[in-house]
């Protein structure tokens, strides 16, 4: 049987995250998180999970899915992945959309640091975008300003 579970506590145990955490039916225990493979998500305290125990032991608890309040706008194949600041604002996403776009966004200004390459057909340099591409085109504030 699964339980609906609300966060209080995170603790991090080398390559485990636990939390302390309330069951619906008035328990507080320790739940061990599951999650797909290469994901690392801390929800925010107060989220909603859902979890349990395996064999009915306590000490066996875990958590895996988590619910919040966060506006749902990914439509028929799409996947959103996105960070919360005060448990109920996106601070950033990345919005992989059903028509190939990918989208990166936040709430303040986004900086997104690349360690490699990015080959793309169009680059769209925006209003503010300051530096130079490999091809030697170089850009301030948005405009081209040198290169060719």
């Amino acid at each position: 049987m699964f339980l609906k579970a609300s966060i209080q506590k995170v603790l991090i145990d080398l390559h485990k995250r636990f939390f302390q955490a309330n069951l619906y039916t008035n328990q507080t225990g320790n739940f061990l998180q599951y999650h797909s493979g290469g994901d690392d998500y801390s929800p925010a305290l107060d989220c909603e999970g859902l979890g349990g125990t395996i064999g009915n032991n306590p000490a066996n608890g875990f958590i895996f899915a988590w619910k919040d309040n966060i506006l749902k706008k990914s439509q028929p194949g799409e996947k959103r992945i996105y960070s919360v600041k005060n448990g109920t604002e996106v601070a950033a996403e990345i919005y992989l959309k059903n028509d190939g776009n990918i989208e990166i966004t936040g709430s303040e200004n986004v900086e997104v640091n690349i360690n490699g390459s990015i080959t793309a057909l169009h680059v769209n340099a925006s209003d503010g975008v300051t530096g130079t591409f490999t091809n030697s085109i170089t850009v301030k504030n948005g405009i081209v300003i040198g290169g060719s």
